[in-house]
């Protein structure tokens, strides 16, 4: 919870938006419902990008200035707008088409709306790249629990954002908050950068602390899937909140996965009480914590539903229609039941017959798993000596239970090995997605 005055911009920009919006419904009265409803999803655009950040709805504040000056020269009030951008494209095609998109779909309105959007256009282009108070609380974490005492410890974050505008606004104002040296400390990951750099950054933010500099990664949704990064970080922060519950949980599953050697891991977002979208997206939240304890997961077909909704809009959303969309049918749960029996038969038939196969390969091979054991073991020893001091090989833990009635599994721990081996440990521990 982070009580904002209601004298931050952001909270003003946030009723002077309501209001327009007000205004700028009446413009869209006259049209017929197709254009209508397409034409409105400018205003949810605006609503959505600014509670990202202030410099992302300063972006698109921009563009739809542009549309509503075009339409003032020429009018396209009978024109069905193109087709909403789709979410899911890359990010180096996403910002410009919603730019061209939003200008297009852009209406001019009354005189009385036209001062209210010159009116958020003066205060957001004077704060937009100024700190806000998530921003200052969130740098206020980072010297709490990072950056104590002036110093950097082990311990590291990950931070995600819808829009690449306001990755970049907080990777400008996070190191001068912060204070200290920050050079190497943190790093954007986003989807405009090559797979080389991208798998770079992975590396690093899973290196070990003691020789690897990296403690906060700033990620835009390209990195909500396909990515390990829970070997050294039990932290993420959603600096915004999707308006998709599935990207909730695919942004969370970066680190609450398996091989997370923390106990507990802690995903953090913002409540601005001052928003009235905060306490619908507050809501999805537990609503989704509470799905998940009791199904395991949100069904796709759920997840979908409250998706689609939300796309439409925060503010005239309720908690009973949340309840509702967020509550699987019989049919759903059925079709969910059945399908994750067929899943479970298709993974018994395989199991089975990577065991033949298994056993076949080893009786031909003449191998036996002890082989290998003691091969690791060698090399461990050798890898780990120096001059006089013998090495260290593997060390024998409690064998785990077998799988299906299966014998016993043993168990091994690594010695300590140097910084040399992280590269090769985290690509042992990639799992396919």
């Amino acid at each position: 919870m982070l009580p904002v005055p209601e004298t931050d911009p952001e909270i003003q920009l946030g009723k002077l938006l309501g209001e327009y919006e007000a205004k700028y419904r009446e413009t869209l009265k006259e049209l017929s419902d197709k254009q209508r409803a397409a034409r409105s999803l400018v205003i949810i655009t605006l609503h959505k990008r600014l509670l990202s950040s202030v410099n992302a709805f300063h972006r698109t504040l921009q563009a739809h200035a542009r549309g509503v000056g075009e339409t003032l020269a020429a009018s396209r009030q009978t024109q069905l707008p193109p087709q909403r951008v789709d979410s899911e494209l890359p990010e180096e095609e996403l910002d410009t088409q919603e730019d061209a998109w939003v200008q297009s779909a852009s209406l001019t309105p009354g005189a009385q709306a036209l001062d209210l959007l010159k009116q958020m256009q003066a205060l957001s282009a004077k704060h937009r790249l100024m700190p806000d108070a998530r921003a200052r609380a969130l740098a206020s974490w980072i010297k709490n629990f990072l950056h104590t005492s002036k110093t950097w410890n082990a311990r590291r974050v990950v931070i995600f954002t819808e829009y690449e505008d306001t990755l970049s606004w907080l990777e400008r104002v996070l190191p001068g908050l912060i204070g200290g040296d920050c050079q190497d400390r943190i790093a954007r990951y986003t989807g405009r950068q090559s797979d080389n750099t991208r798998q770079q950054l992975k590396a690093a933010f899973n290196a070990s602390p003691a020789s690897n500099p990296l403690r906060v990664l700033l990620c835009t949704d390209a990195a909500r899937e396909g990515i390990n990064l829970q070997a050294h970080c039990a932290d993420l922060f959603h600096f915004d909140l999707p308006w998709n519950p599935s990207r909730i949980e695919q942004r969370n599953g970066r680190i609450d996965r398996v091989l997370q050697p923390e106990p507990q891991v802690r995903c953090h977002y913002f409540v601005i009480p001052a928003r009235p979208e905060d306490k619908v997206l507050t809501y999805v939240v537990r609503k989704l914590g509470v799905i998940r304890e009791e199904l395991g997961s949100l069904s796709e077909v759920v997840s979908a539903k409250l998706a689609a909704r939300m796309e439409q809009g925060l503010r005239d959303l309720d908690t009973p229609e949340i309840d509702r969309l967020a509550t699987p049918g019989d049919k759903a749960l059925a079709a969910q039941a059945e399908l994750e029996d067929a899943d479970a038969t298709l993974l018994r038939g395989d199991l089975d017959k990577l065991r033949a196969t298994y056993e076949r390969s080893e009786k031909r091979l003449n191998f036996r798993i002890e082989h290998l054991q003691d091969a690791v073991d060698l090399g461990l020893r050798i890898a780990t000596s120096s001059g006089d001091t013998p090495g260290q090989g593997l060390k024998a833990l409690p064998e785990q239970p077998g799988v299906d009635g299966q014998k016993p599994i043993p168990t091994f721990q690594l010695p300590d090995l140097n910084p040399s081996w992280d590269i090769v440990l985290d690509n042992m521990r990639e799992r396919p997605q």
